[in-house]
Order: structure tokens, then C-alpha cells, then sequence
């Protein structure tokens, strides 16, 4: 009962993350505003849930993961509620910016809450499931959202999540456990809102530099708050006795390597979330239509997948597993930069599938490893770290790769927006990225091959 509570949690945020995407057109149109305005309504939940996952997970550890779980639904059904009848942009933005600090709250808890009701045996199962009803939210999201679009308004998409919010709660209300299980110490609230000065900026300015190029003032500015205030963050983190990340969460080496593999790998897998659509729309001609779904391939398989991939962690231990994933998912995104405008459907379709079937090999080892290898009572702080590490490195990342790709191609051409470049210009600047995205996921397989350590019995002091 309490897994399949926490899969209808994760399924019900990782569709709200991918399906309003579909929708900003819409939301452009009937708000009268442009794409740099209307582009907010997805990066407020982005900003709101990677700034707030580390502090409910905190918090879930020093009150209560139940708790806490339970009120971040409260918190998300007001968001969903106000973003139906909200009167212009700034307040649906506002309201999905409260739908991502809900959704950290259940995602970070809910974690932990699986990890600490399934003995060490039997966690990469757990894990696995976990991974698959993730996946299977991703997957299903622009499907969704683009059939309530063909029938409906933008606001069906959040009203059909509100029921959604009450069964969740009421399942989560009788399912899982209280736990009499504390962490010591007091919240830090001064360092929430260093990570928030933090997270928020560094969002905002590599989106922006997107448009208005590396050197933009007002974006630098931004690099430089970041900077600041990740400096004071940690300054603060190493100095106060009840600090929000106990940094002696990093002195296993299983842990450090899986935060540092899992928000490099979700930042280098955001290239095909956000690169593949242009793709195969513009290079392609693929129509509109089919373009969400064949994105979605990976991750339905990656959902498969996971149920196989979990149990093998168990049996054979993360590295072993979490090695095989890396390599393959390096060989992938190595295949993806070798399309061209020649590529059929049927090569899409088969490369998305093995990327899925690599992810899936690939993201049960790592959330394994960061969640087997802290003590018990931190184990909120550790499922707000994997939460952390997916969606602020997809912010990033898209972030990233989108400048890049705008980059290589601007200069190279003679067009003012990348997307309407002659095809030569873009097939250049999707080969490049993917090189790079390839490189990066290259030396990550290295990486976690090199990596050794032992998953604590998760007993407490």
C-alpha cells in the first residue's frame, strides 16, 4: 500500500512537469504574451521544486516525513487551483511556482518514505519501482497534455490533477506509517533562503543567456548573485551545529558520486528532452502530432525496464549495474549526433528505445547508491538530493543545451533565430551538442566505474 501511494505521487508530479510544456502555445495565445513571458509558467515549478527539495526533505526528517509528504499535497492542490482561475500570466505563474514547492515536498519525502519500509535486500526493488512510475509519468505527460488540448482549454490539464491530489492524500493519510524517528537539531531557515537566492538566479540568467548571449549584463549580474550566495550557503552549512545539509552526508563516497552522477546524467538526458523534438519536427518533417510520442518512447521503455533493472541492483550492487547503464547511455547519445535529415521514423524509434532501456539501467543504481548510503534518520535529507538532482539539472540542462545549439548555429549562419536556420545549419548544431553531451556522458561511465564504497545497514547513532 505504501508503494503504491508514493507511485501515484511521483506518477501525478512527473506529468505535471512535462505536460503544461504542450500547453504554453495556448497559454501564450490566450494571455496575449510572448514566448520569453509565457516560458515562466514551466521554469516556476522547475525553480520552486529544486529550491525547496533539500529543506522539506530537512524538514520531513526533523517533523515527520508523513507529515510533511501530507501537507506538500495540501500546498500543490491550492497551486493547481489558483492556476485554473488565475486572471493573467504573472498569477499562473505565481501558482505553478507554489505547485513546485508542494511538489518538492512529496517528492523528497517519498523517497524516504519507500527507502526506510523495505529492508537493504530489498531497496533496489523499491528503487526500481520507483523509477518506473517516474518514468511512466514523464512518458505520459505530452501525451495527455496533447489530447486535452485537441478537446479542451489549457485549464482541464490542472483541474484533472485535483482529484488526483485528494486520492493521493487520502491514500498516503491511511497507508503510510507514522514514524516516532526524529533527526536532532533545529531548521535553518536563513539557509533556505540562501538556496532559494541561489537556485533561482542561476535559472533565470542561463535561460536568458539563451536569447541575449553570454555576455549580457543582467545575466552575469545573476551568475553572480548564484555565486554569493552558494558561497555563504555553504559557508553557513559547515559553520552552524543543526545545519539544513549536514555535511557529513558527503564523507561516503557512494553518496558524493551518486548526487555527482545523477545530476550530471539528468542534465546531460535533458539534450533529447529538449534538442529531439526540434529534431525531428524540423529536420524530419515529422508532423506535430507524432512528435510527443516518439519522444516518450524512452521513457515508457526506461518504466519497463526498471522493474528488471532494481532487483539486479540487489543481486549484484550498484556499481556493476550503474557502470553497464553509463557506457551504453554514452554509446547513445554518441548514435544521436550521427542523425541527419536522411534518418527515418524507424531510426528514431529504435534509438529512443535503447536510450530508454539504458536510463532505466542507469537510474536504479544511482538513486540506490545516494539513498544506501546514508543513516537512517537522513534519509529525507538523501530523497531530497535525488528529487534535487533530476529537476534542477533538466533546469540547467535545458538551459545548457539550448544556448549551445544556438550558439554553433547563429554563428555559423546567417539566420537571428536558430530553429529558422536552413537545415545544414541546424544539423551542425544538433551533431555538436550531441558530441558534447556524448563526451560528458563518456567520462560519468568512467567515473562510476572508478567509484567503490559500501552501503551502510542504515541503523541510527
Amino acid at each position: 500500500m505504501i508503494t503504491l501511494a508514493v507511485g501515484i505521487s511521483t506518477t501525478l508530479f512527473t506529468i505535471a512537469t512535462t505536460m503544461v510544456l504542450v500547453a504554453l502555445p495556448s497559454m501564450s495565445k490566450d494571455f496575449n504574451v510572448d514566448i520569453t513571458t509565457v516560458q515562466w509558467v514551466a521554469m516556476a515549478f522547475f525553480i520552486g521544486v529544486s529550491s525547496f527539495h533539500l529543506p522539506t526533505g530537512r524538514l520531513g526528517d526533523l517533523f515527520g516525513r508523513k507529515r510533511v509528504y501530507l501537507i506538500g499535497y495540501v500546498v500543490t492542490t491550492i497551486g493547481f487551483i489558483g492556476a485554473i482561475f488565475s486572471p493573467g500570466i504573472y498569477w499562473l505563474i505565481a501558482f505553478r511556482g507554489l505547485q513546485g514547492i508542494g511538489a518538492s515536498a512529496i517528492q523528497a519525502n517519498a523517497t524516504a518514505i519507500m527507502v526506510s519500509a523495505y529492508p537493504p535486500a530489498r531497496r533496489g526493488r523499491a528503487i526500481g519501482f520507483y523509477g518506473s512510475m517516474s518514468a511512466l509519468g514523464l512518458a505520459l505527460g505530452p501525451i495527455i497534455g496533447g489530447a486535452i488540448l485537441q478537446i479542451g482549454e489549457w485549464q482541464t490539464m490542472f483541474a484533472i490533477l485535483v482529484p488526483w491530489c485528494v486520492l493521493g492524500f487520502s491514500m498516503g493519510l491511511l497507508a503510510i506509517p507514522n514514524s516516532s524517528m526524529r533527526a536532532t537539531g533545529t531548521f535553518d531557515y536563513l539557509s533556505t533562503l540562501l538556496l532559494l537566492i541561489a537556485l533561482g538566479p542561476i535559472v533565470f540568467a542561463l535561460n536568458r543567456m539563451v536569447s541575449h548571449g553570454w555576455n549580457d549584463p543582467l545575466s552575469l549580474s545573476f551568475v553572480c548573485c548564484f555565486a554569493i550566495s552558494g558561497f555563504l550557503f555553504v559557508k553557513r552549512q559547515n559553520s552552524m551545529e543543526s545545519p539544513l545539509v549536514d555535511p557529513s552526508i558527503f564523507s561516503s563516497s557512494l553518496f558524493r558520486s551518486g548526487v555527482i552522477i545523477a545530476f550530471l546524467g539528468f542534465m546531460a538526458f535533458s539534450s533529447v528532452l529538449l534538442l529531439m523534438p526540434f529534431f525531428i519536427q524540423n529536420l524530419m518533417e515529422v508532423p506535430v502530432g507524432q512528435v510527443g510520442l516518439l519522444v516518450s518512447i524512452s521513457w515508457f521503455v526506461t518504466a519497463m525496464f526498471n522493474f528488471i533493472s532494481g532487483p539486479l541492483v540487489d543481486k549484484f550492487g550498484t556499481r556493476p549495474v550503474l557502470s553497464i547503464g553509463s557506457t551504453l547511455l554514452a554509446i547513445c547519445y554518441l548514435l544521436v549526433s550521427r542523425l541527419d535529415e536522411s534518418s527515418t521514423i524507424l531510426h528514431v524509434v529504435l534509438l529512443m528505445m535503447v536510450i530508454g532501456f539504458s536510463q532505466s539501467f542507469w537510474m536504479a543504481p544511482t538513486n540506490t547508491r545516494i539513498l544506501g548510503s546514508v543513516l537512517r534518520h537522513q534519509l529525507g535529507l538523501a530523497g531530497g538530493f535525488v528529487a534535487f538532482c533530476r529537476t534542477f539539472g533538466f533546469a540547467l540542462g535545458t538551459a545548457l543545451w539550448g544556448g549551445i545549439f544556438s550558439h554553433i548555429v547563429l554563428t555559423n549562419s546567417n539566420a537571428t533565430i536558430a530553429v529558422e536556420a536552413a537545415s545544414r545549419f541546424q544539423e551542425t548544431g544538433f551533431r555538436t551538442t550531441f558530441l558534447i553531451v556524448a563526451v560528458l556522458s563518456g567520462l560519468l561511465a568512467l567515473y562510476a566505474v572508478s567509484v567503490r564504497g559500501a552501503s551502510t545497514d542504515q541503523t541510527d547513532n
